[in-house]
């Protein structure tokens, strides 16, 4: 049964079909004509709304627009690769308690369109599958539960039991709990993370990283937090930058296996100085490649890589060694530090010297 939309016209309404789209801002004027687009509504209309409710549902070909405030919107049942959802506000307008769901859609950007305070409030994104590229650069966080993601970039959101293929150039604030994260496209191919912003936070807490997985790509990898994370096979290259924009690289209660040559790379380049700061607390680490730290670039003052109370398994190879041209630092500036746990501390470490820029320590 259509339902009968009032509307400025002759016949004094318009139809629209189950699941189609309607625009029902203004309820009251007797001039509001094209609230009904398309065959029924099959086409979704560029929403220019006040604070009103929408609901979608079951559209195809769909290329959604929404700016203005929203109010209690909802976008659901739409299943349609090509399609993009597009939530853009600017100046001052409110977005709140809205919700997509049940979604596959080419793309879901939810952003600012223009640098002014336009804002986002409990916006979140459920059950939806999103093949496109890019996710919400809004200055406000919006949360993904229970979604999956084929290729996956953008900044300032949480995923929530999500599943994803993580694209280069994450932005700052994201989050990411319970989440697992693989190759979709190629199943056991290589995942590649890389991060634009230093001084930025990245939180992954409890997630599971399915086969090869390099903490970097188009640009060296740089600042995160792992809590509790699952890696199939890791390897870190590490942005060498400036100390007061670093916060540093964590990874606390990880289980961790490593077959890359380098388990741990210092970056980018040999005759470049930067902050290291990479923590490892509590975690479990086996690496069945050459060396476990080789560093490429020169560590400047108080840099460090810690291991505290980890079990590291390795049976051969370096445990750290580096390029020969670092033999040019002419004292230590990285400390690599073993506090408790174990360690085997009779592998090859006569690289390793002061006039070599490391130095490592056993405690």
């Amino acid at each position: 049964m259509n339902l009968k939309i009032p509307q400025a016209t002759s016949k004094g309404y318009i139809e629209v079909k189950p699941y189609g789209a309607f625009d029902w801002s203004y309820p009251e004027s007797l001039t509001r004509r094209g609230r009904v687009q398309g065959d029924g509504g099959d086409i979704a209309p560029t929403i220019m709304c006040q604070n009103e409710i929408y609901v979608y549902e079951g559209i195809e070909g769909h290329h959604m627009v929404l700016r203005r405030g929203v109010l209690g919107g909802v976008i659901r049942n739409v299943q349609d690769e090509a399609g993009t959802i597009r939530w853009a506000v600017g100046n001052t307008v409110v977005c709140k308690y809205s919700r997509i769901y049940d979604v596959k859609s080419g793309n879901i950007c939810i952003s600012h369109s223009t640098t002014e305070s336009g804002t986002f409030e409990e916006v979140k994104v459920r059950n939806c599958e999103i093949v496109g590229a890019g996710l919400n650069s809004s200055i406000d966080i919006v949360t993904y539960e229970d979604c999956v993601f084929t290729k996956l970039s953008g900044a300032n959101y949480v995923l929530k039991n999500c599943v994803a293929q993580p694209q280069p150039y994450w932005g700052e604030n994201t989050y990411c709990y319970n989440c697992e994260f693989k190759n979709l496209e190629t199943p056991g191919g290589e995942i590649s993370f890389s991060f634009n912003k230093f001084d930025a936070e990245r939180v992954f807490e409890n997630c599971k990283f399915t086969g090869k997985t390099v903490l970097k790509h188009h640009n060296y990898f740089n600042s995160g937090t792992f809590k509790g994370c699952e890696f199939e096979d890791l390897s870190i290259n590490i942005g060498l930058g400036a100390k007061e924009t670093c916060i540093g690289i964590d990874f606390v209660d990880c289980t961790i296996q490593s077959t890359a040559d380098n388990f741990i790379y210092l970056g980018p380049y040999a005759y470049s100085r930067g902050y290291v700061d990479v923590n490892f607390n509590n975690c479990n680490i086996t690496h069945t490649g050459e060396n476990l730290i080789y560093s490429m670039g020169k560590a400047t003052e108080e840099s460090i890589i810690e291991f505290d109370n980890c079990t590291i398994n390795k049976d051969s190879g370096k445990l750290v060694t580096g390029y020969g041209s670092l033999a040019a630092v002419t004292e230590a500036s990285l400390d690599v530090i073993f506090k408790g746990g174990s360690v085997k501390q009779d592998l090859d470490t006569s690289w390793c010297a002061e006039t070599d820029g490391i130095r490592i320590k056993y405690q």
